[in-house]
């Protein structure tokens, strides 16, 4: 039996659905990682198997691995099947629970469903990470301005400058002033 055991917690490993008569049907559902910027706390990305009391069959995929495992025929690997999942269905009604290892406990919870506590897994490995901002005063990068890229080394000079002051209009005055003098000549000098 323990041989069986390790070969549906390496099937759900690998397929993350597991179908076991008259119990259930055992997925691994995928938690992303989260990021906790209250916190600054980076959590991993973590596997729950949860059991979902559902009727349904195995596949064809599932009855071929167990009988490549076993080295049988594939009525004989259903039938070496259904003798485990019997087996283990009498375990939790004597016991009130049974052990699946790698998986988790399978604990009677009435006469026709049950609950399911899933086995301390890897995750509890990996712990969460702090996630401190790191600030790099003297790196320079590309930024990219409009349609350019800079660098922003580049981009600090810029922002550095000091505006330049504008002239323009002492050059106006100075024009006008001059334009002034020469109508007034003009209207001096041609009195007629």
């Amino acid at each position: 039996m323990p041989v069986m055991q390790n070969l549906l917690h390496h099937y759900l490993l690998q397929h993350k659905r597991l179908f076991l008569p008259g119990i259930g049907l055992f997925t691994v559902e995928q938690v992303p990682a989260k990021l906790d910027f209250s916190n600054k706390t980076l959590h991993p990305p973590q596997s729950a198997i949860q059991l979902k009391q559902e009727n349904a069959t195995n596949d064809k995929r599932f009855v071929r691995f167990i009988s490549t495992q076993f080295g049988m025929n594939d009525t004989d690997a259903i039938r070496h099947f259904n003798d485990f999942a019997f087996d283990f269905k009498n375990d939790i009604a004597i016991h009130g629970e049974a052990i699946l290892p790698g998986i988790g406990k399978v604990i009677k919870a009435s006469s026709s469903s049950y609950s399911f506590h899933p086995e301390a897994s890897l995750e509890t490995y990996f712990p969460d990470l702090t996630a401190e901002r790191v600030l790099r005063e003297n790196a320079a990068h590309t930024v990219r301005v409009g349609e350019e890229e800079r660098t922003s080394v580049e981009m600090q000079e810029l922002l550095a400058e000091e505006p330049r002051k504008d002239y323009w209009w002492i050059y106006a005055v100075i024009l006008g002033t001059i334009a002034t003098g020469v109508i007034i000549y003009y209207h001096l000098t041609h009195k007629v």
